[in-house]
């Protein structure tokens, strides 16, 4: 019975850990394709954080956070999942 449980246990651990490695890989690559919009937009990053950051307080609030997820998710086709990490 322990040796089932232990079998399991290590499936289970085993799923996760592809899981959390997938979940990785998607943010890495919607960096990646953040950054390089940027880069084509002719913005420095200070720019595009300053074009982000609304209030202007130096902080990227929850507004302003949902509506840059929109605006990636329509010009990335990202999941909408992969945007709320």
């Amino acid at each position: 019975d322990e040796d089932d449980e232990s079998a399991e246990d290590d499936d289970e651990s085993t799923v996760e850990d592809e899981d959390e490695e997938d979940q990785e890989v998607l943010v890495k690559m919607a960096f990646e394709k953040l950054a390089f919009a940027i880069a084509e937009s002719g913005l420095t990053a200070a720019e595009a954080f300053a074009e982000i950051d609304r209030s202007g307080d130096n902080l990227i609030d929850a507004p302003e956070l949902q509506r840059v997820s929109k605006i990636l998710q329509e010009i990335l086709c990202l999941p909408s999942m992969l945007l709320l990490l």
